[in-house]
């Protein structure tokens, strides 16, 4: 993976105040929206691999299915279009495994628990000490 050179460093603490707003602002647990920024990026903002980009790692037809401007240009637009995504994912395969394995796979899929749903479960249920 390789960081776009575009988008602004952000400490883990605005990026994690920007990851809760989203969540909040899209009805999308927060936890799961932590969980997919960590699994796909380690929470980094600006990582391109392949064509898939940012924080969420989503992609020019993620952006489409939910109206985004593309390519996002600031971190807060990558969570932006990621978790609106997500929240497609989750309407269509619930709140947990099943829902976060569409988020990976694509909403159009068909709904089933994979190891990249399991990995974000196990994160998004972590106790946190």
């Amino acid at each position: 993976m390789k960081a776009l050179a575009v988008i602004a460093v952000l400490s883990t603490g605005q990026v994690d105040v920007l990851l809760q707003q989203a969540a909040q602002r899209h009805g999308v647990p927060a936890n799961i929206v932590e969980a997919v920024a960590y699994i796909e990026s380690t929470k980094r903002c600006g990582i391109l691999n392949g064509k898939h980009r940012g924080i969420m790692q989503v992609g020019k037809d993620a952006a489409n299915e939910v109206g985004a401007a593309w390519p996002p240009k600031t971190c807060a637009d990558e969570i932006e279009i990621g978790v609106m995504y997500l929240k497609l994912a989750l309407q269509r395969g619930g709140n947990g495994c099943n829902g976060a394995t569409l988020y990976n796979s694509g909403i159009n899929a068909r709904p089933h628990c994979s190891e990249y749903g399991r990995k974000v479960m196990r994160r998004a249920n972590r106790k946190i000490e």
